[in-house]
């Protein structure tokens, strides 16, 4: 072996190892960050760092979804998300013509049990309707527990993996925006986890993946304001509530608006989580049920849960004083490809899972 070979697998050998250094440095810092509050300087001290080296981790430890909360300079990895102001988002329109929107929820990709038939005829729908934009009620991923580890799909184990699959299987339409909420389950077990703010990581690596298509709106609810050309207003919330569903569909809806304040309450509340159907009128709050975009799972028929797959299109009237004069609702319903082990369908024949 000549000198100059070898002093190639020399410098290649350090190349690894600073590269390698600086991992397990980045590791230790998010590691720390996780466990107590620390300024840049003691950051500094602790790891015997340059401030420079510091900031540029802590860069890196965001630029991967890592939800650094700083106070007073005093920074930490918070696995706890709070939802975003509530004046953050503003949907424009007119007394002349209708808002009109897709709503979807609880689309589980990455489980072996997602709809992509489903989810594309939906988008198909939205657009030859003229739907500019979408809204979606959470749990776009299935995300990974003890309990649902067997029916992830083989490409979904691990979260970047997850986001991948999402990216690749989520329908994109010419002009049709998603704006979507995490969930506090499923896609919001990394954030418990790991500290990462999931919703704000899907977004940014769909720039990366070349798609701008997707709008993060917070983490478990967001109000958007419908304001119309005379500059008035009403609300609506996008919302991953938690809990289980009752045996009454509207129950739990209901209960959720007769606790909120009078002052708090939007004019339109769009539920996910559920796996539901349906809509009402309550303390004069229109309320839909988002139907899911998967099959009934093993955890569903353990609780026995009812599954309602489809989506909802919508059309919102507002008057010059800025209420919803009238909602023209739409809603499309699918049959569960396979039930019970594949032994029946309503839908015709069972197709047969690889």
């Amino acid at each position: 072996m000549t000198n100059r070979r070898i002093r190639k697998k020399v410098e290649k050998y350090a190349e690894a190892k600073i590269e390698q250094r600086k991992a397990d440095t980045k590791h230790l810092v998010r590691r720390e960050l996780l466990r107590s509050e620390l300024t840049e300087q003691q950051l500094a001290e602790r790891f015997r760092l340059s401030l420079t080296s510091v900031r540029a981790i802590l860069k890196e430890l965001r630029s991967s979804g890592a939800n650094i909360v700083d106070r007073d300079g005093h920074l930490r990895i918070d696995r706890h998300l709070a939802p975003p102001s509530e004046d953050q988002w503003r949907w424009k329109g007119s007394t002349r013509k209708p808002y009109r929107c897709g709503i979807v929820a609880d689309t589980h990709i990455g489980s072996k049990h997602f709809r992509q038939d489903v989810i594309d005829d939906l988008y198909d729908w939205f657009s030859d309707e003229g739907i500019d934009r979408v809204y979606h009620c959470g749990n776009w991923i299935e995300g990974e527990r003890r309990f649902n580890k067997h029916e992830l799909d083989d490409r979904a184990h691990g979260m970047e993996a997850q986001i991948q699959l999402f990216l690749e299987c989520y329908p994109q339409r010419d002009g049709i925006t998603t704006f979507y909420v995490a969930g506090d389950d499923h896609e919001g077990w990394y954030s418990q986890d790991t500290g990462v703010d999931i919703g704000r990581l899907l977004q940014d690596r769909a720039r990366t993946f070349g798609r701008t298509d997707l709008v993060y709106l917070g983490y478990k609810e967001a109000f958007v304001t419908l304001t119309n050309q005379h500059g008035k207003k009403c609300r609506m919330l996008v919302d991953h509530p938690g809990g289980g569903s009752s045996y009454a569909h509207s129950y739990a809806p209901q209960k959720r608006i007769e606790a909120a304040q009078s002052g708090e309450k939007p004019a339109i509340w769009l539920f996910g989580h559920w796996h539901k159907c349906g809509y009402g009128f309550t303390r004069g709050v229109h309320w839909f049920n988002v139907p899911c975009g998967k099959d009934l799972d093993t955890f569903g028929r353990k609780k026995g849960l009812e599954y309602v797959i489809g989506g909802w299109l919508l059309d919102i009237w507002q008057d010059e004083h800025g209420a919803v004069r009238e909602i023209v609702p739409r809603v499309r319903t699918y049959f569960d490809r396979a039930y019970h082990n594949q032994q029946f369908s309503l839908s015709g024949p069972s197709e047969k899972r690889t």
